[in-house]
């Protein structure tokens, strides 16, 4: 029998030597097969906890948001096709803009930087036109979040329908707006992601890709079919379902491509789209009951396809562009005039550009190389079009666990500071996410909000972040835009 005092004896010493070792502790070691290892110290054991950002205005703004807003109803009935009418397409300027205190920044001497999108969103209501938005980023958008709230803020304010852009195979997740379905011999050529396929050209889509029929690789014998279903989300924003038209986006150079369309359980069209070495954009009208779209294709020759637009004729069209691991620095990838066709043809004016998470944990003290990278990609979209205006979204907080809590990145501010660098030398405006959200260690406090507002991973928003996010987004772009043409009044 172990007698009482040697057993308080024996965790004496094990306490003993547990001092020496955190005494002696250099935190984190570098290992040859581990990026780090963590050795516990006296700071994990007895340091102070982590500072949590305040974010009680943040919540408190974020509660009152009004219902009718969020505008989520179950659309068990028939879409109410009058949905795209709700404004007349005329600007609705009776919305309340919240206070978030955290404005849009511009360039030195360039506070004029997206003058050229806010004339057009003036010009909207006297002009029978779609203007489009694209909204690119990295894994904090799959899902269409963020993006699905922007949508449906712009398009209540003037005028717009349908989700814009959607890939004709499914890439990421966005069932939170459309339910995707597809055959499983679609090849995917991309700019981005680790394993990509060599690509046969580099004439992508806005998308960041191209699908194909077959593997180019293998070539396998003619014909090539392949088909994708689209199905709306009952439980989305209802206007996403009023849809008066689909696009068809391609380029086929070597053979005919024949496109069968079933809509809604009848079949809409099957014809023969024309061999053209161009960007190639084939409408089909709809009456704004969209349900469920089937297109099947068919070639003997290798097609590019670069996805579907659902859209109104008028109005707003934002396009959510979820890049999974990409850093923001792939888009001179693209061919620079057959981008600058799509630009042109799709009637693309702003560009929102949210990037980062997949920088910060890559820890440095200097970014030096990253603002010069993603400058050179700004400046590279800028020369798309003298009149395209961009609007760059700062880095998100971010955090990692350090002995028993978590906390912010230590390198999150470096990050968005030569982000913020960028921008400016290729003369596009920022908004520092970063800031909107609280500072350092704010992704802490919006996972541990109730309900949560971020993932536990610490990295991404849960539905209810993003719409907090893209709430705040909005507001200052519509601060900015009534500043504009307070600016702008002819006297």
């Amino acid at each position: 029998m172990v007698k009482p005092s040697r057993l308080f004896l024996i965790l004496f010493y094990v306490g003993c030597m547990s001092g020496i070792i955190m005494l002696l502790s250099p935190g984190n070691v570098s290992l040859p097969l581990l990026s780090e290892f963590k050795i516990f110290d006296f700071d994990d054991a007895f340091g102070q906890p982590v500072k949590q950002a305040d974010i009680t205005n943040i919540i408190a703004l974020e509660g009152s948001l009004v219902k009718k807003e969020e505008e989520t109803e179950t659309q068990e009935e028939e879409v109410d096709t009058e949905v795209t009418k709700q404004v007349n397409y005329q600007e609705d300027v009776s919305e309340k803009l919240r206070d978030f205190k955290v404005p849009i920044q511009y360039p030195a001497g360039n506070e004029k930087a997206l003058d050229n999108f806010f004339a057009s969103l003036r010009e909207l209501s006297g002009k029978n036109e779609l203007i489009r938005i694209l909204h690119y980023g990295d894994s904090q958008l799959e899902g269409d979040r963020i993006s699905d709230y922007l949508r449906n803020r712009f398009q209540k304010r003037f005028g717009g329908c349908g989700i814009g852009l959607a890939p004709l195979m499914i890439v990421n997740d966005i069932s939170a707006t459309l339910w995707q379905k597809t055959s499983e011999n679609w090849v995917r050529y991309s700019t981005y992601g680790a394993e990509r396929k060599q690509p046969t050209h580099k004439n992508y889509g806005l998308l960041g890709h191209y699908f194909a029929l077959y593997d180019h690789e293998e070539k396998p014998p003619p014909p090539y079919k392949a088909w994708s279903r689209f199905l709306r989300n009952t439980k989305t924003y209802k206007r996403f379902n009023a849809v008066e038209e689909i696009t068809l986006l391609y380029r086929n150079r070597r053979a005919p491509l024949n496109v069968s369309l079933t809509l809604n359980g009848s079949k809409l069209a099957s014809e023969d789209l024309p061999t053209t070495n161009d960007f190639g954009m084939h409408k089909y009208k709809l009456n704004g009951n969209f349900q469920k779209a089937v297109f099947e294709f068919a070639s003997s020759g290798s097609p590019d396809l670069y996805g579907v637009a659902f859209d109104c004729q008028r109005g707003i069209a934002l396009d959510n562009i979820a890049m999974r691991g990409s850093s923001g620095l792939a888009f001179t990838q693209i061919s620079r005039n057959f981008y600058k066709e799509q630009i042109k043809k799709l009637n693309v004016k702003f560009l929102i550009v949210q990037y980062g998470v997949n920088v910060i944990p890559n820890v440095r003290d200097d970014y030096g190389f990253y603002r010069y990278s993603f400058s050179k990609q700004l400046k590279y979209l800028k020369s798309l079009d003298p009149e395209l205006d961009i609007l760059v979204v700062g880095v998100s907080d971010m955090s990692r666990k350090e002995g028993t809590e978590y906390e912010s990145y230590p390198n999150v501010k470096l990050v968005r500071d030569a982000q913020k660098a960028a921008a400016f030398e290729a003369g596009c405006a920022f908004w520092d996410l970063y800031e909107a959200m609280g500072g350092e260690n704010s992704m802490v406090s919006w996972v541990n909000a109730e309900p949560p507002m971020g993932h536990t991973d610490y990295t991404h928003f849960t539905p209810r972040g993003a719409r907090l996010v893209a709430e705040m987004m909005y507001s200052e772009l519509m601060r900015a835009y009534e500043e504009y043409k307070q600016r702008t009044i002819v006297q």
